[in-house]
Order: C-alpha cells, then structure tokens, then sequence
C-alpha cells in the first residue's frame, strides 16, 4: 500500500515528543521552586518549546495522516501495530506533561521570563488535544493487545471516559474510585462540573477526594475547585450521558 507519508513520520514524531516533553518536566520543576533571587535554570528548554513547537505540529499531522491512511494494513501487521503502540504511549505522556507544562504557565508569575508567546501552554495544549477523537480505534487495538490486563470491572473505563477525563488509565481510575490510590498528577477533567459531582456520587466519593484527584476549568480555562452544593443534578440521573457508563461499570464482573 502506498501512502502520501511514510513510516518514518512516527518515529520522527516520537522524537520530538520525547523532547519537547523533557523540557517541559524541566520548565514545570524550575517554575515550582523557582524565586526571584535564584533567577532561571530553564531558559534554554523555553527557547527549545517556542522554536519547535511549529516542527511539532507538522510532525505530529504527518504522523496521524499515516496512522489514517495505512491503518487497515497496519492493525494486521503484529511489528507495525506494536510500532504504533509504543509511539501512542509517548503520545499520551506527552498529553499528561502538556496538563501540567500549561497549568504552571497559567498560575505561575515567574512564567512571561521565560516565555516572549504568553500563550505557549495553550497552543501546546491544543495540540496534544487536537487527535484525541482519532486515537480512538488505535487505543482499541493496542490497549487491548500490550495494555494492562484488568480483570477487574474497571477494564476499558478509561476508553469509555475519554470524553470527561483526560490521559487517563484503568489502573489510575480504579485506585480513584477504591479510595486507595492518588493518581501521580491530576488527571483533567474535560465533561460538565455536574457529571463530575454525578460521578464522584455514584463511587460515594468525597468532594475533597474529587479535588485531590481532579483538575476542573471553568469555561474560560480558569482552575477552579469542584463543589458538590452548587455544582450539583438538575435532572433525573438517567438523562446525564455519563450514567449509563456509570452503571456499567458499577456492576461485578
């Protein structure tokens, strides 16, 4: 099969993932102990972000374009398919850094020092979210071949939540929803603030817990905190889209 963009283009793209997402866990740690006397220890990463943020961007479109156009031949092929695993999990690490890269650059006063584009999170943001939607069948095939095998009545929540909770794994949401473990970082909440309280509700979760576990933007991006009391149900239960994955996933296997 013959195709407008080659198999290089993934590896090409994870490289620069693989960099840009190193100097982002460098900015994001200098930022959080930085102080005005000490002056920066990441100048030269900011100025890598901003210089190759354009190269990026093409790279990560010739990178799915692939994916699109050699899919069918690529799901068959256990080299190519594992290929594409590997590039995926650097794709979703990245997505995870990019979280918190842009929410340093949003609260931290130090950040326009660094930076000459105040908007720099942002726009490496909308990247990382730019292919969610087209990661889908890919994640389907992969998580299912060399993902994490979960027996547990949690498999496949992540996949199903993708639309409310960003980078997320099954193993993470289920140590959210058990009370047993805090996720490493934040994960992203993207959905309605009311389904959030529905589903932290539904696991008998408290609002604190929620908070710890969750980042939540209002619709200007601003962080702000999840509050059961006002954030809460209008409606029957059953007409939130998010019940009925609820449900699903509340039952034994």
């Amino acid at each position: 099969m013959t195709t407008s963009i080659d198999k290089k283009a993934l590896g090409r793209a994870k490289g620069l993932i693989v960099t840009a997402s190193g100097a982002m866990r460098n900015v994001t740690a200098s930022l959080a102990g930085v102080d005005h006397q000490e002056g920066f220890k990441a100048l030269h990463d900011a100025a890598l972000l901003e210089a190759n943020l354009p190269e990026l961007s093409v790279a990560l479109e010739e990178a799915f374009t692939f994916l699109a156009e050699s899919w069918e031949e690529i799901r068959d092929n256990e080299v190519r398919l594992y290929e594409v695993f590997l590039f995926i999990s650097e794709y979703r690490k990245f997505a995870e850094t990019v979280d918190a890269f842009d929410d340093m650059i949003n609260s931290c006063i130090y950040a326009p020092r660094l930076f000459s584009d105040a908007t720099i999170g942002n726009e490496y943001y909308l990247l990382a979210s730019k292919y969610e939607q087209l990661l889908q069948p890919v994640l389907s095939v992969t998580d299912g071949k060399y993902g994490q095998k979960n027996g547990s009545r949690f498999a496949g929540l992540a996949d199903a939540l993708h639309a409310y909770i960003r980078n997320a794994e099954d193993s993470v949401l289920e140590g959210i929803i058990t009370g047993t473990n805090l996720p490493e970082h934040k994960l992203r909440w993207t959905g309605p603030l009311n389904e959030a309280t529905l589903f932290g509700q539904h696991f008998g979760l408290s609002c604190k817990w929620m908070n710890d576990c969750f980042e939540f933007r209002s619709k200007d991006r601003r962080a702000q905190r999840l509050h059961y009391s006002s954030n809460r149900l209008n409606n029957d239960v059953k007409e939130y889209p998010i019940s009925e994955i609820l449900v699903k996933f509340s039952q034994t296997k």
